[in-house]
């Protein structure tokens, strides 16, 4: 099945700082969507400090608290 975005696990994002593998995680699993010409959409963006170190990698998306809480669908329509 073919997919245009994939998306990285909030247990990479949340540790990257603390953790130098979580962040090469991230930063290779970005390479190899860039190869098959995929976006990277990554979860648990909590602080300013991660949306930095994400755009530094070049994912393209982020999902988390820092940049919206979640609500419910019918108020998006």
């Amino acid at each position: 099945m073919p997919f245009d975005v994939v998306k990285i696990d909030g247990s990479f994002v949340k540790d990257m700082h603390e953790d130098p593998t979580d962040r090469a995680a991230i930063k290779y699993i970005h390479e190899i969507a860039e190869l098959n010409k995929q976006e990277t959409v990554a979860e648990y963006v909590e602080t300013q400090e991660d949306v930095d170190a994400l755009r530094e990698i070049g994912i393209t998306y982020g999902q988390g608290y820092f940049l919206g809480k979640p609500k419910p669908l019918n108020d998006w329509l």
